[in-house]
């Protein structure tokens, strides 16, 4: 999809506040509509090569520290409109990365292509994917367009690391997070699906982890034992397959 008309606003306000039409007529004046998301969760041990001091110490925080489920990502379906009918599909991938594993920080917020219908993207024994349900077109052009604005946004290194030491919890258990609509000068991965949700849905805030301590554990937790507005899937399903 392009993108590059799709400006930022100077400042971003409350998602009920935000100048709908405008972007709704964007989408559609390049053929292109939001119709679907899914937000993807990777499994320890699942992440890429990790060399060097700086790599050996993640890799070492997540044998011994780390919960099961390291990364999360947004996956988007992207259609044009006039073909819908046809299966003319793009997907996208919201995404926040470690680009060295030896450069600490080294990682920003950027949009992936990862095509679902390949085995090879997010196979059952790495990943654990959850279909967004019950969400508008507007409040998936929402969140879409939220995490564009973030891209380039370098990693948030620091918080990243602290959460993943033992007891870092406890120890921000007083920190507290900004209104709904604020952006943030660095995210890492989980951080940055939170804000997104929390900007299109605010109610959610009440629910979620605040951004700054929420571990994709912490969302994976939440989807799976609270959430009433995400299904579990599998790319692997053929009726999954089917829909897409």
């Amino acid at each position: 999809m392009d993108v590059a008309s799709l400006q930022p606003l100077t400042g971003l306000p409350a998602f009920e506040d935000w100048p709908v039409a405008e972007y709704s007529a964007f989408m559609e004046a390049h053929n292109s509509r939001v119709t679907a998301a899914w937000v993807c969760f990777r499994r320890r041990g699942s992440s890429a090569r990790a060399d060097g001091c700086c790599g050996c110490f993640w890799s070492w925080l997540q044998r011994t520290h780390s919960p099961e489920w390291i990364h999360v990502e947004m996956l988007f379906r992207c259609d044009a409109a006039a073909l819908v009918a046809h299966g003319a599909s793009h997907y996208e991938a919201c995404t926040v990365d470690l680009a060295d594993a030896d450069r600490p920080g080294s990682g920003s917020v950027r949009f992936v292509e990862r095509d679902p219908r390949s085995e090879r993207t997010y196979p059952d024994e790495l990943w654990r994917c959850f279909q967004l349900r019950g969400f508008s077109e507007t409040e998936l052009l929402g969140l879409f367009f939220y995490c564009h604005r973030q891209v380039s946004k370098p990693i948030n290194a620091v918080g990243l690391y602290w959460n993943f030491l033992p007891g870092s919890s406890a120890l921000t258990m007083t920190q507290e997070d900004g209104p709904c609509h604020a952006e943030r000068p660095a995210y890492f991965c989980s951080e940055l699906m939170t804000c997104a949700l929390c900007w299109v849905r605010p109610q959610l805030r009440g629910e979620l982890p605040p951004a700054s301590r929420a571990t994709p554990h912490d969302l994976y937790d939440y989807f799976v034992l609270r959430c009433r507005c995400v299904e579990s899937i599998s790319f692997a399903d053929p009726a999954t397959r089917a829909r897409l």
